[in-house]
């Protein structure tokens, strides 16, 4: 009996080493994902000339947090026996996602929130996880077909009474109206600006700025845009219509 005992102590030993070695090497494996997330984000940011705390960097911080934290939650999840088979089912599932998508089944590219990224389990938690930390969208609806309307170009010369003629300068102008209007929130990219709709103000829509310029051949003009550079420039007025009971606005410039 003592002997039995004994055996089976060791054994008991042995499987707690195995056991405690697995999620040792998991531990060192989340570390190394982790790792390796946040220098692609380092990366990607300096690579692309990315400016800091922009809509661009705030997004790919939000994914990179999000996905910190769905590694993190695998290997808790992952340090019991249940969980490694609940984690192992979910990579191979997104494995054989991963690899009919790479095939060429677009559809699973074309899954509402995703960005045209592969629908896996994985991908869909983190983006979730992303959209709840920090989204956007524009305000302003710049897919109207009257938000720029130009005017009768206008061609004046220095000296009008020389005619085109050498020497004399030309100068040409354009009116352009600007129109614009607070788009409502689309559900598709999300619910959550439905708390925040005390944002669509008249001093919201005051502080968009337009700017254009004529410019010779195919050299366009660099211009540099700031918000508030003509907040007294719009003729606001309240919208036609209401968003949940909150008054929008449009304006014209």
């Amino acid at each position: 009996m003592e002997q039995g005992g004994e055996g089976g102590g060791q054994q008991l030993a042995a499987g707690f080493v195995h056991q405690s070695q697995q999620h040792e090497s998991g531990a060192v494996g989340a570390l190394i994902a982790v790792g390796v997330t946040w220098g692609f984000f380092i990366y990607s940011m300096v690579q692309n000339k990315v400016s800091a705390f922009s809509p661009e960097f705030n997004r790919a911080f939000a994914e990179a947090i999000a996905t910190t934290i769905y590694l993190i939650v695998s290997f808790v999840i992952s340090s019991t026996v249940i969980g490694t088979i609940l984690v192992a089912i979910i990579a191979l599932i997104d494995g054989i996602l991963s690899a009919i998508c790479e095939l060429g089944v677009d559809d699973l590219r074309k899954v509402p929130g995703l960005g045209g990224a592969c629908f896996t389990l994985g991908t869909s938690a983190i983006k979730i996880l992303a959209y709840f930390l920090y989204n956007y969208e524009p305000m302003i609806d710049t897919n109207r077909s009257d938000m720029v309307v130009t005017g009768q170009i206008d061609v004046d010369l220095a000296t009008p009474s020389a005619g085109y003629i050498a020497g004399n300068s030309v100068s040409v102008s354009m009116p352009i109206t600007t129109n614009i209007r607070h788009k409502n929130p689309n559900a598709e990219e999300g619910l959550l600006i439905n708390g925040f709709l005390y944002l669509f103000s008249q001093a919201n829509l005051r502080s968009s700025t337009y700017a254009y310029t004529l410019s010779a051949g195919n050299a366009p003009q660099a211009l540099t845009v700031a918000r508030d550079q003509m907040s007294n420039a719009w003729t606001v007025s309240e919208r036609e219509d209401k968003y949940v009971a909150t008054t929008m606005y449009k304006g014209y410039a």
